[in-house]
């Protein structure tokens, strides 16, 4: 029987390597944990963000964006209820996004807190001169 390998090099869910193994398939995996798991969560919610935004935005692809953010949350050891009150905080201070606002450029006094905060990420935020 002829036989392809790929490099998957990424956090998959908890029962894929199994399904891998009962579908005949050979499986070379690791246990990750720690700072090696907090950095394959948050590479695989940029995956699945990206997945998200390419697709019909499916109830499928948003699902598996929140079980990344459920377990990025549970393994920080951060309750949900912490979160939903930060949540909240943010949104009472700074609204939410549901007017779709969305900024071009913005020009502000260079001694401004977020003027230098801009300025420190050129790669994001190119300043226009």
């Amino acid at each position: 029987m002829k036989t392809r390998t790929f490099r998957l090099n990424k956090l998959v869910r908890d029962r894929i390597v199994q399904t891998h193994f009962d579908m005949g398939g050979g499986v070379k995996y690791k246990t990750v944990s720690g700072d090696k798991l907090t950095k394959a969560l948050l590479k695989k919610i940029i995956e699945e963000a990206t997945e998200l935004r390419y697709s019909d935005l499916s109830v499928g692809e948003l699902a598996d964006l929140q079980e990344l953010v459920d377990s990025l949350t549970e393994h920080l050891k951060l309750s949900k209820n912490d979160l939903k009150k930060r949540q909240a905080e943010k949104r009472r201070t700074n609204g939410g996004f549901k007017k779709g606002h969305f900024i071009d450029t913005v020009t502000l006094p260079a001694s401004n807190k977020w003027a230098k905060y801009y300025a420190a990420d050129p790669k994001r935020f190119p300043e226009i001169k």
